[in-house]
């Protein structure tokens, strides 16, 4: 996930940018800074605080840092180009922090796979019953695929309705004109 995606669902933690690489960065993963850490792995969004950081960061690749300011930055921390640095306001909980992120990462990987899920079934090309069957368990509702004239052409199965016209333009095979 770009992290300016994540960044953009943290906004009620106010992140300020100290540092960016204008580069288009992804991320696959999180973790909590290691006091004294001095590099980072490029695809990773680190979460700790400013006191955590080493002096100077050794790394010829991009880092990738969100912090909570509880002190001033070390020194020569920013010369280094290859950061995307993020400052959070004194006080803030790290482990809100992290629990946002891995909720968004969650998030993200859920409806990848449900897009998966969906194309799989659309190339299986075991046609237009067996898609609107998965397509009904991603999105959780039950679905009825009908042409201009209401006659329905698929419908997931597994779905009981409680609404007994539903039930029944179910047996029928055609949606009800009114």
């Amino acid at each position: 996930m770009e992290i300016h995606k994540i960044l953009a669902k943290l906004e009620d933690f106010k992140p300020e940018p100290m540092a960016e690489t204008g580069l288009a960065t992804y991320i696959q993963t999180h973790k909590m800074i290691k006091p004294g850490q001095e590099s980072f792995f490029y695809a990773c969004l680190y979460v700790g605080y400013v006191s955590e950081l080493p002096e100077k960061l050794i790394t010829d690749q991009i880092s990738n840092l969100i912090c909570i300011n509880d002190k001033p930055l070390p020194q020569g921390f920013l010369e280094s180009g290859d950061m995307n640095l993020y400052l959070l306001p004194a006080g803030t909980n790290q482990f809100d922090v992290l629990n946002r992120i891995a909720d968004i990462m969650i998030d993200e990987a859920t409806l990848v796979s449900a897009m998966r899920r969906i194309l799989d079934a659309l190339y299986a090309n075991t046609g237009l019953q067996e898609l609107v069957d998965v397509a009904s368990e991603v999105f959780e509702n039950p679905l009825f695929v009908n042409d201009t004239a209401f006659k329905i052409l698929a419908m997931s199965h597994k779905t009981k309705f409680t609404d007994e016209t539903l039930e029944e333009e179910k047996q029928l095979g055609y949606v009800y004109e009114e």
